[in-house]
């Protein structure tokens, strides 16, 4: 088992991907599981909103996340699409 420092979300946009934090947005996130042909929507929570605040965009860099910080049962994630609540 690979030993991460695993550090705090907006640490991660900030400083791994080199992006701003723009507050915080509800989104709907779709992904699959790297291999898999099948999509797992439902994945809907407060995301930070990160560069230029679109939803692709910030959905994306908490997938990056994600995969950056999976343990080893955990099948890495790939990016469908993505929408804000509407508010």
């Amino acid at each position: 088992m690979e030993n991460k420092e695993i550090m705090p979300y907006e640490k991660f946009v900030v400083y791994v991907l080199s992006r701003l934090t723009h507050g915080r947005r509800n989104i709907r996130g779709v992904f699959k599981e790297k291999g898999s042909k099948k999509i797992i929507k439902g994945d809907n929570f407060s995301c930070i909103v990160t560069g230029k605040g679109t939803a692709d965009e910030s959905y994306k860099d908490a997938i990056a996340y994600f995969n950056h910080t999976k343990i080893d049962k955990e099948k890495e994630r790939v990016f469908v699409s993505a929408e804000w609540d509407k508010e």
